[in-house]
């Protein structure tokens, strides 16, 4: 999944985002930041050098849900059309934070995009593959999530400020370009940003199964994402030194911390303690069927 590299020093405030929904013609270019955003701009290049500005021959927009609010809460994003399928773009954003615009990322050589395959016949038709649309409850009142699978070289976004972020899988690709079909059981990384809501723990990164089918053709619903054994953080089936790691770094936190992460909670007290911790340790070194 390419993620847009950390923050540097001319554009403090990101703390991330990226590439999203990329599509035969087009893709989303996402941001968070952790200070309202005033206002924005997307310039898009052919080189990685950023000096070849091809912005003039693409449909450049905020995406639909770019609103007011949504700067306000530190977030940006932009829908590029009219690309070619199967091409590499570069995009850099332009972010007015109060202090005078900046640029992100700020260095060359950029990170890239390429656009994926001409859609199948099956996507042309409409048609949905099972365990399409899915959903998970965000972690605060208003946050920008990346969902990603190893498969895919790029994530799909969802920004939410109603308590859900919801993607449809079907426009998960691979390095080809072309659609990902998701089973049952399939980890996904959720990468949620909260931007300016929680400048103490600016983004949650969390794993996710993919759900049993919940349509196919006509058929829409949409089924929440499945949570991991509360031990088995990052889903591989063992319970081990990389869980213990995820576990403290959370420790100790509650409910009231922005960005509270309940999926290690095991006695779900609203507390990262002790009694979290030992439960871990009472399984560490088991493995699947937990």
């Amino acid at each position: 999944m390419v993620v847009v590299a950390a923050a540097t020093s001319l554009a403090d405030d990101v703390t991330g985002g990226g590439y999203t929904d990329v599509a035969p013609a087009g893709f989303t270019f996402a941001l968070a930041a952790d200070a309202a955003v005033l206002s924005a701009s997307l310039s898009v290049y052919s080189d990685a050098g950023g000096a070849a500005d091809i912005s003039g021959s693409l449909d450049i927009e905020f995406a639909p849900d770019n609103g007011a609010a949504q700067r306000a809460a530190g977030f940006v994003s932009f829908l590029v059309r009219g690309a070619q399928s199967q091409a590499q773009y570069f995009a850099r954003a332009t972010l007015d934070f109060g202090a005078g615009p900046v640029t992100y990322p700020a260095a060359v050589p950029l990170a890239g995009v390429t656009t994926s395959a001409v859609v199948s016949a099956n996507e042309s038709a409409g048609a949905l593959s099972l365990n399409a649309l899915t959903v998970s409850p965000t972690l605060a009142p208003a946050s920008l999530a990346l969902l990603g699978l190893s498969a895919s070289p790029y994530a799909l976004g969802s920004y939410s400020a109603d308590g859900l972020h919801r993607w449809d899988l079907n426009r998960l690709k691979d390095g080809a370009g072309n659609t990902l079909v998701t089973m049952q059981g399939d980890v996904v990384t959720v990468n949620e940003y909260f931007g300016a809501s929680c400048q103490a723990r600016p983004q949650i990164v969390r794993k996710r199964r993919v759900p049993d089918a919940n349509g196919s053709g006509s058929v829409l619903q949409f089924s929440e994402l499945e949570s991991c054994f509360f031990a088995d953080s990052n889903c591989d089936d063992l319970v081990d030194v990389l869980d213990l790691q995820y576990l403290l770094g959370y420790f100790p936190t509650s409910g009231s911390n922005c960005g509270f992460n309940s999926d290690i909670d095991a006695d779900a007290d609203g507390q990262i303690n002790i009694i979290d911790l030992q439960a871990l340790l009472n399984r560490f070194g088991d493995g699947a069927p937990f």
